[in-house]
C-alpha cells in the first residue's frame, strides 16, 4: 500500500474514532449526570481532576518511544526496538511505583482535604483509589501503543477504541445506577484493562521479534529517551499554562461570572483541534521513518502537500466557526451571551481564539514533522516562550481590555512563534523557499476563508438563524461555495482529474439497474 493511501486510512479512521467518540459521549453524559445526581457528579469531577495530573509522570518518555520505536523500525533495528521498549517498561514502572503510593495517602486524605460529606467519603475515596491505581499502572503499559504508531496502523488502535468505548457505556448502564461512582471508576478500569491486553496482543503481533525482557534495558537508551522525553515534557508543561491559565488570570481581575462568558466560545475550538489532530497525527511515523533513512525529498513533499490539505480543512471549519459564531452561540446557550450587555460577547471570544487555532492548524503539519526530525529542543523552546508571552500579555491586558484583552493574549504569540517563528526554522532545515512554500501551501485555505468571508458580508445580514432549521440553511449557503472555491484553488489538476474519476465511478454505480 502505498503511503498516500496509508495515510488516508489512518486519517478516516482517526476521524471515526472520533466520531464514535463524540457520539457515545453525547449519550452517556446525560445518564452519569442524571443518575448520579449533582453531589456525586461533583465527587467524580473532582477525583477526575486530581487524578488528571498523574499523566505528567510519564515525564515524556512515551513520546519518546514513539519516535525511537518508529526510527528503529524504520531502520530494521529489532535490538533498538526491544532495548527502547524494555528501558521505557522499567523506567515507567518504576515511575508507577510512588504514583501508586501517593494514591494510597489521597485516598485517605482526601475527606480532609475536601469539603465531602461524610456519607459520600467511603465512595470517593474508592473510587479515587481505583482511578490512580488505573493510571499508575498504565504509565508503563501504554507503551505497546507505541507500536501501533511506529507501524503505521491507527486503524487498529481506533478499532480497539470504538470496541472499548461501546463496552465502556454498556458497563457504565449496567453498573452506574446500582453502584454510583465506584461502578463508573471500576467500569474505567475495566477498560483501561482491555486496552492494554489488546494492545500488548497486538504489538506482538505487528512487530514479530519483540521480547519482553527488563534485562534488555540499557543506560544508553535512558539516555536516549531521556534527552528526547524532558524537551517533551517542557513542551507538554507550555501547553498547560498556554491552555489553562487563561480563566485563572479572568478569575483573579475579574468578576467570576466573566470565565463563562469566556470559556463558553473556548471550549468549543478543542472539537477544531481533534478533527485537524486527526489528520496530522499519522503524519508524525511518517517524518520519523523518512528521516531516520535520509529522505529528505519525501519530508518535503509531505510538509507542502499535509499542509496544504490540513490548513484546507482547518479554514473551512474553522470559517464557518468564526462567521456562524453569533449564531451558533445564541441558540446554544442563549442570547445574553452575545449580547455584550455585561461581558464581551462568546463570539467575539471565538473568533478572536478560532483565529488563533487557525495560525496554529497552518503550522500542524510542520510541528510533525519537526517531531519525527527530533527538533524537540526546538519545539520545547518555542512552546515555552510562547507560555511566557501568553500569560504575561494576558496579565497585561486584562485590565484595560477585559476578556478581549486575554484572547489577544493568546492570539499574538501564536502569531509570532507558530505563524514566523517555527515556518522559518523549518523551511531552513528543509531546504524549502519561501515563496515555494507560500505558493502552494496556504493558498487554498485562505481562498475558503475569504469566499465565506465573502458571502457572509453579502448575505449575512439580511437574515439571522431564529432555529436550528434556519441555523442549517444559512450554514450551508455560507460555506457551500466555499467547497467548490476550495476544489478549484485548494486541489492541484491531478486531484481534481482523480475526483472527477472518483464522482463519475460514483454516479455510474447509481445509474446501473438493479
Amino acid at each position: 500500500m502505498s503511503t498516500r493511501h496509508v495515510i488516508l486510512r489512518n486519517v478516516a479512521s482517526n476521524w471515526i474514532g472520533y466520531l464514535v467518540g463524540v457520539v457515545v459521549a453525547l449519550f452517556i453524559s446525560p445518564f452519569v449526570v442524571h443518575t448520579l445526581g449533582d453531589s456525586s457528579y461533583g465527587i467524580w469531577t473532582l477525583v477526575v481532576s486530581v487524578t488528571g495530573y498523574y499523566g505528567l509522570f510519564d515525564l515524556g518518555i512515551r513520546s519518546a518511544v514513539g519516535q525511537y520505536v518508529t526510527r528503529y523500525w524504520a531502520q530494521r533495528d529489532m535490538d533498538g526496538v526491544n532495548r527502547t521498549m524494555n528501558t521505557a517498561f522499567v523506567a515507567l514502572a518504576t515511575v508507577a511505583l510512588p504514583v501508586a503510593g501517593t494514591t494510597v495517602v489521597l485516598a485517605v486524605l482526601l475527606p480532609r482535604l475536601f469539603d465531602i460529606d461524610p456519607g459520600y467519603a467511603p465512595q470517593a475515596q474508592g473510587a479515587l483509589l481505583i482511578i490512580g491505581l488505573r493510571v499508575a499502572a498504565g504509565l508503563p503499559l501504554a507503551i505497546y501503543g507505541a507500536v501501533t504508531t511506529a507501524r503505521q496502523r491507527f486503524d487498529i488502535s481506533n478499532a480497539i477504541g470504538i470496541v472499548n468505548s461501546l463496552v465502556s457505556a454498556g458497563l457504565i448502564v449496567l453498573l452506574l445506577p446500582r453502584y454510583g461512582i465506584l461502578g463508573l471508576a471500576v467500569t474505567t478500569a475495566i477498560a483501561a484493562v482491555m486496552d492494554w491486553v489488546a494492545h500488548v496482543w497486538v504489538a506482538h503481533r505487528l512487530m514479530p521479534g519483540l521480547v519482553f525482557s527488563p534485562r534488555r534495558s540499557s543506560w544508553m537508551a535512558i539516555k536516549e529517551i531521556g534527552h528526547y522525553g524532558v524537551f517533551a515534557f517542557i513542551r507538554r508543561i507550555s501547553d498547560q499554562v498556554i491552555y489553562q491559565t487563561d480563566a485563572i488570570v479572568i478569575g483573579i481581575f475579574m468578576p467570576l461570572g466573566a470565565i463563562t462568558y469566556y470559556v463558553i466560545g473556548a471550549n468549543l475550538l478543542p472539537y477544531l483541534g481533534r478533527i485537524i489532530g486527526g489528520m496530522v497525527l499519522p503524519l508524525t511515523p511518517v517524518a520519523t521513518s523518512a528521516d531516520a533513512t535520509g529522505d529528505r525529498e519525501q519530508l518535503r513533499r509531505l510538509f507542502l502537500v499535509g499542509t496544504r490539505g490540513t490548513f484546507l480543512v482547518a479554514c473551512f471549519i474553522g470559517g464557518g466557526t468564526i462567521f456562524l459564531s453569533h449564531d451558533f452561540l445564541r441558540l446554544w446557550m442563549g442570547a445574553k451571551y452575545v449580547s455584550g450587555e455585561v461581558y464581551t460577547s462568546s463570539a467575539v471570544i471565538l473568533t478572536i481564539l478560532a483565529a488563533a487555532a487557525l495560525v496554529r492548524m497552518l503550522q500542524s503539519c510542520g510541528l510533525q514533522i519537526l517531531f519525527g526530525m527530533r527538533h524537540v529542543r526546538f519545539l520545547a523552546l518555542l512552546s515555552g516562550c510562547e507560555a511566557i508571552a501568553n500569560l504575561g500579555l494576558s496579565l497585561m491586558l486584562v485590565k484595560p481590555f477585559g476578556l478581549v484583552g486575554v484572547a489577544v493574549g493568546t492570539l499574538v504569540p501564536q502569531v509570532l512563534t507558530q505563524g514566523i517563528v517555527q515556518p522559518v526554522f523549518l523551511l531552513r532545515r528543509l531546504g524549502i523557499r519561501w515563496r515555494t512554500y507560500l505558493t502552494q501551501a496556504p493558498v487554498g485555505g485562505l481562498a475558503v476563508m475569504a469566499s465565506m468571508g465573502l458571502v457572509y458580508a453579502l448575505t449575512g445580514g439580511y437574515f439571522a438563524a431564529t432555529d436550528w432549521v434556519g441555523f442549517l440553511i444559512k450554514g450551508l449557503v455560507v460555506s457551500g461555495p466555499a467547497v467548490l472555491v476550495g476544489i478549484l484553488i485548494g486541489t492541484t489538476g491531478q486531484e481534481k482529474s482523480a475526483l472527477v474519476r472518483r464522482v463519475r465511478t460514483v454516479l455510474g454505480g447509481l445509474r446501473r439497474p438493479s
